[in-house]
Order: structure tokens, then C-alpha cells, then sequence
């Protein structure tokens, strides 16, 4: 009995946190009656003691489990890598920047655009 409870709150609290850093938090409130979270670390922190106290509680079905995502995880490493990479472009390609910013980025992009020109120098004269 213990043992479900501490899984259920486990499982509650971790989908908890992720829905909160998904959407940002929500905020209800109906007459005097409030309800707000926008802060996933509380969920989370309750997802992870309550994880410990499972373990604690049930050290061979944690063992067990740890045996089964290790088998997964280590059969399945390439695709894994693979899915990560794209998903690391994915992310890169759809919210990065698409421009040069900054002393640095800046020195390279206008090399680049000399080397592509053929003209290595810039007169300082003319600026």
C-alpha cells in the first residue's frame, strides 16, 4: 500500500512540474477562491523525495526497474544519440537566432564575406 502511494505521488508530482515548465504556470480564481502554481520546482522537489522514500521503501522493484531502462538504454544507444542530435538541430534550426551578433560572430562572417569577394583587406582609410 505504501509502496503504490509513494509511486502515485512520485508519478503526480513529476507530471506535475513538467505540465507547470511546459505551459508556463496557470492562475484560477473564482470569487474568493485562488489557485495558482507557476513554479515547478516545488512539484519537482516533491516527485524527487518521494522517489527516494519509494527507493527506500522498495530497493529490488527500483533495482528491477533501473535493470530493465539500463537493458533499453544501453540496446538502443546509437538511436538514442541519433534522436538526440536531431532533436538538439531541431530545436537549433526552429528557435536559434539566423543572424551573426557580437564582436566575434561578426569577425567571422566578414572574413568569410572577403574571402568569398577575393578582397583580403579593407582600407581603414575609407571608414
Amino acid at each position: 500500500m505504501r509502496r503504490r502511494l509513494l509511486l502515485t505521488v512520485t508519478l503526480v508530482s513529476l507530471a506535475w512540474a513538467l505540465a507547470i515548465w511546459v505551459t508556463g504556470g496557470f492562475f484560477w480564481e473564482i470569487s474568493s477562491f485562488r489557485l495558482s502554481s507557476r513554479d515547478p520546482l516545488r512539484p519537482l522537489a516533491i516527485a524527487v523525495f518521494s522517489a527516494l522514500a519509494f527507493w527506500y521503501v522498495a530497493p529490488e522493484v527500483v533495482a528491477r526497474l533501473v535493470g530493465r531502462l539500463e537493458s533499453v538504454i544501453v540496446g538502443k544507444s546509437v538511436s538514442l544519440a541519433v534522436a538526440a542530435a536531431a532533436l538538439a538541430a531541431a530545436i537549433g534550426l526552429i528557435w536559434g537566432t539566423h543572424a551573426a551578433g557580437g564582436a566575434d560572430s561578426y569577425g567571422y562572417v566578414s572574413q568569410a564575406d572577403l574571402w568569398l569577394t577575393g578582397h583580403l583587406r579593407i582600407d581603414q582609410g575609407s571608414l
